[in-house]
């Protein structure tokens, strides 16, 4: 029978005795598959193995998911023949002697990592994270190299001038040194809050306040910029814009339900690869609000970036803090954006940056915060041709472009072109499922657009941009006649950003057709009272313009029945 090797040092390979790389193609897979080879003997228990992948789902659930990733996993390993992985009711294993473990032994300490880029981007995996976390330290210590960040120990605040740690320090003497002896520029952006099950918006309030102690502790004790994405209205220090320049690392907190009190995580990304760097110990509702836990959690934060930097020409995440910009709803923001945009542009930017150039102008027509200004978008798709598929910036300029030419154009055959490649090339892309979920519904595919919206409330769930996806999921329900659904999503879009005139508008539509005339009416005055001299019938027209007529006709006559048109 055909054998195997399982590389484990680098990126995880497994490649058959002929040289066929045979690695399953999903992450998650992959991460299942290197557990059970790693394991003594090749074997791991049932409840072991769901505890690591589907931490939070119920036994029931968490076990057909195991069901399901061994099936797949049967058929990735089907070239070394079948029952490589074996299962009872109990135990998970391989057959033995199939599949040997490179676990790069001879590397040295500046060896690569192992399993590198393996961290699972998923709120059920905690315990696959802290396995490979171990692993990775319990190797480096073994090599006594120095490639995982050291626990930090335990100490309270720093109070009356007492010395901070030792990591603080000095990576206040790094950021402090002149601008041009600085060797990296740092940055954490602070994401929002993932959470398992339903929040408790008590709790909610009480991480907040954590995280806001942490940034304050960075700000006191550090040069350390931190820009605040959990709500883009609400910054600790303004976007970079003007300086073109986005978060070097990534802060993500996790919160899940425990009885009847709440457990909190915090996890540390690189930020252009979203690489795991540092997972902290589980924290107990009773220490949260503390001082000393938010003050130990920052040093740990602080050292743990100074040991991780960027790798050298690891690209800037300026669109993300450009959209963040235009998302906030801030006229001057928007303008430090765009002004911004222009300059880089002038000096040669990559595609993407007139990409964001054209999606700014939606927000300004949407939302009416200024006149759009023409752009050549022949031009940009004759540039976007000439992209590589392997161009990390692809997928982003494909759906902001085609986003835009439905909302500008109502070019929308061209637009479905240009969001659907984007899909393909990366199908977890939040913003781009929402302009697919748009696209369809303006084709009158329902379907299409309601199984897009689905799968962007997965992976968008904790975005800070959910309130426009809420929006997204009024239209569909509009569509399908379901008004209570409709008006349930409007009003949550509401509750996440009360100036939103989209959400506004849903409402007022909802409301008009349920005949609660009074209720939309009220709405149209929210939207006057934001939008001075706010003409709706240009909104209207557009609507309608972007719609197939049979099913626009119906919410315009309606508003026009009870005298909103």
């Amino acid at each position: 029978m055909p054998k195997a090797t399982a590389i484990l040092a680098g990126p995880f390979r497994v490649r058959t005795d002929d040289a066929r790389d045979i690695t399953p193609t999903s992450p998650l897979r992959q991460a299942l598959l290197a557990v059970l080879i790693l394991a003594p003997r090749q074997m791991k228990a049932r409840k072991s193995l769901q505890g690591m992948f589907w931490g939070s789902a119920d036994s029931a659930h968490a076990a057909a998911n195991l069901r399901t990733a061994l099936y797949q996993l049967r058929q990735d390993l089907m070239p070394l023949g079948p029952h490589v992985v074996q299962a009872d009711r109990q135990m998970v294993s391989l057959r033995p002697g199939v599949i040997a473990a490179d676990t790069g032994a001879n590397s040295g300490p500046e060896g690569p990592d192992l399993l590198e880029g393996l961290d699972l981007a998923l709120a059920d995996c905690d315990g696959f994270e802290d396995w490979l976390r171990s692993l990775r330290q319990s190797r480096s210590l073994s090599d006594g190299g120095d490639r995982a960040a050291p626990p930090v120990s335990p100490r309270a605040p720093p109070r009356n001038g007492a010395p901070v740690s030792s990591a603080v320090a000095a990576y206040t003497r790094v950021i402090a040194a002149p601008r041009s002896d600085r060797p990296l520029r740092l940055a954490l952006g602070l994401l929002p809050t993932v959470c398992a099950g339903p929040p408790d918006g008590a709790a909610l309030g009480r991480v907040a306040a954590t995280i806001d102690q942490i940034t304050q502790f960075l700000k006191v004790f550090t040069l350390l910029d931190v820009h605040d994405f959990r709500d883009p209205c609400a910054r600790s220090v303004p976007l970079p814009v003007t300086t073109a320049q986005g978060p070097t690392h990534l802060l993500q907190s996790q919160m899940q339900q425990v009885g009847t009190g709440v457990r909190l995580r915090f996890r540390l990304l690189e930020a252009h690869s979203r690489k795991l760097l540092w997972l902290s110990q589980p924290i107990a509702e009773q220490d949260l609000d503390q001082e000393a836990t938010a003050w130990r959690l920052g040093e740990s934060i602080v050292d743990c970036m100074r040991l991780h930097p960027p790798p050298a020409g690891a690209p800037d995440l300026f669109p993300f803090t450009a959209l963040a910009a235009f998302f906030s709803l801030d006229p001057d923001e928007l303008d430090r954006a765009e002004a911004q945009l222009r300059r880089m542009v002038a000096d040669g930017g990559h595609p993407v940056l007139e990409c964001l150039q054209l999606f700014a102008q939606v927000f300004r027509v949407n939302e009416q915060l200024g006149a759009s200004t023409e752009i050549d978008t022949e031009r940009l798709l004759s540039i976007l041709a000439d992209l590589s598929n392997a161009d990390p910036m692809l997928p982003v300029c494909q759906s902001l472009l085609g986003y835009a030419l439905h909302m500008l154009r109502a070019e929308n055959d061209l637009a479905f072109h240009l969001i659907e490649n984007a899909g393909r090339l990366a199908p977890n892309f939040a913003l781009n499922l929402d302009h697919l979920a748009v696209i369809h519904l303006v084709r009158g595919d329902l379907d299409g657009a309601e199984a897009a919206w689905r799968r962007l409330n997965l992976v968008g769930q904790n975005s800070p941009w959910r309130y426009t996806y809420d929006v997204t999921g009024a239209m569909i329900h509009l569509m399908r006649g379901d008004l209570r659904q409709s008006l349930y999503f409007a009003n949550q879009s509401m509750f996440r950003k009360p100036r939103y005139l989209a959400a506004l508008r849903y409402s007022m539509i909802g409301l008009a057709l349920s005949d609660r005339s009074e209720d939309a009416a009220r709405m149209l005055a929210r939207i006057r009272v934001l939008r001075p001299g706010y003409d709706l019938s240009l909104w209207a027209d557009a609507f309608v313009k972007r719609m197939p007529v049979h099913l626009a006709k119906s919410a315009v006559q309606s508003l026009r029945r009870v005298e909103l048109l």
